[in-house]
């Protein structure tokens, strides 16, 4: 089992969620203490077999550290888990947990420090918490609704830039659905247009952090799997993005196809009068 999405039963308390916030701050990074030491050895490794096998084993150990203290906190129990394949979100249930215990596990196997674990607490349609660690770097990116979004506990927020020239813009996809002429298709119009820089790194949360610390500049998300994205949502839009979605009669935080950007009006429109083509 691979990507998983725990769905939670939490008690209707306030204090409930706040503890829960707290008690993921502090799993993310158990998680990866010991986790870690798989990237590690994957770095000395020149065999494709083992590196699978260590990535799968440093998965399953992420998810087995956050699971256990999530459980062992008593503030909720799990109700069910399931892949990414077969989950669909259960909106009668209050309250939905979602943990991508390794977001960007091919950088992981070929032993690229870009990769992640986060966490995102759903109610209904909206998104109410977010934590992403970057293990490599230290880094604890959190935020909560309406109470602006942390790196390390340090305010972050978007830039204002202005020009396309000077953007650089990350492109993110559900892989099996979104063809290849797609992304040639947009990657060309915005070479046409002379961006700076356009991403594909195969880490779409640490994306929606630089987008958050003002480093780049925008993200387009086409139709990506909501574990990759819910939790970017959030702290992107804490820290002063501006968002259009393609499909205005969509407009809750589980939407899976948007355009985020960085404060300026005039780089978002643009970038959506692009994505809009294509989707």
């Amino acid at each position: 089992m691979l990507h998983t999405v725990i769905e939670t039963t939490l008690f209707p308390h306030e204090k409930s969620i706040k503890g829960l916030t707290r008690i993921l701050n502090k799993a993310v990074k158990k998680a990866w203490k010991r986790t870690k030491n798989y990237f590690q050895l994957i770095q000395k490794t020149q065999n494709n077999d083992e590196r699978l096998i260590l990535r799968r084993s440093a998965e399953e150990d992420s998810r087995r550290i956050i699971l256990d203290i999530v459980n062992n906190s008593r503030l909720c129990k799990v109700c069910s888990i399931s892949t990414e394949n077969a989950w669909k979100p259960r909106w009668w249930q209050s309250f939905t947990l979602v943990i991508d215990a390794l977001d960007g596990m091919n950088n992981f196997k070929l032993g690229i420090p870009n990769f992640s674990v986060s966490a995102a607490i759903l109610k209904w349609n909206e998104i109410l918490f977010w934590v992403v660690y970057h293990p490599m770097l230290n880094s604890l990116y959190t935020a909560y609704k309406n109470q602006w979004a942390f790196k390390n506990g340090i305010a972050i927020h978007v830039n204002d830039i202005e020009d396309i020239e000077q953007a650089t813009v990350s492109y993110i996809h559900e892989h099996r659905r979104i063809p290849a002429s797609i992304r040639c298709s947009i990657f060309g119009e915005l070479v046409d247009q002379k961006i700076k820089r356009f991403m594909m790194d195969w880490s779409p949360s640490n994306n929606f952090c630089l987008l958050a610390e003002w480093k780049i500049e925008g993200v387009m998300c086409n139709q990506e799997s909501l574990y990759d994205f819910c939790a970017g949502k959030i702290i992107a839009h804490e820290a002063g993005w501006l968002l259009s979605y393609m499909d205005p009669l969509k407009q809750v935080d589980t939407n899976d196809t948007f355009v985020i950007s960085n404060r300026s009006t005039l780089l978002n429109k643009k970038l959506t009068q692009i994505f809009k083509k294509y989707v």
